[in-house]
C-alpha cells in the first residue's frame, strides 16, 4: 500500500500566490484560508506586502522572466488593493467619528 503524499510541491509562483491570498484576506477582500470568515487586519496585510517586496528585492536577477513578471503583477495588484482598503477604513472611521460627535 502506497502512502499518501503529505505535502504539495511548492514553487516560487505558489509561494507568492499564497502570500497574495493572505494579504487579500487580511484586507477583508476574501475569507482567510485558515480562519473562518473575513478577518480584517491592515497591519498584517502591510507586513505580507512588505514581505513580498523584500522577496522581490532579494531574488532580483535569480527569477525566471515568468516568475519576475508574476511577482511584479502581484505586488502592483495588492498595493492598489491595500490603498483602497485603507481608504475605506479611514472613511468608515470618519463616519463613526462624525456620528459620535453628533450625539
Amino acid at each position: 500500500m502506497e502512502k499518501e503524499k503529505l505535502c504539495v510541491d511548492v514553487d516560487f509562483s505558489t509561494l507568492i500566490s499564497g502570500l497574495m491570498a493572505e494579504a487579500l484576506a487580511y484586507m477583508g477582500m476574501m475569507d482567510h484560508p485558515s480562519m473562518k470568515g473575513v478577518k480584517k487586519d491592515l497591519k498584517h496585510a502591510q507586513t505580507v506586502i512588505n514581505t513580498l517586496g523584500m522577496l522581490k528585492e532579494k531574488t532580483s536577477g535569480n527569477l525566471t522572466q515568468t516568475e519576475s513578471k508574476l511577482l511584479e503583477e502581484i505586488l502592483h495588484h495588492i498595493r492598489l488593493a491595500y490603498v483602497s482598503a485603507a481608504e475605506k477604513e479611514r472613511a468608515s472611521a470618519d463616519i463613526e467619528k462624525k456620528t459620535g460627535d453628533a450625539e
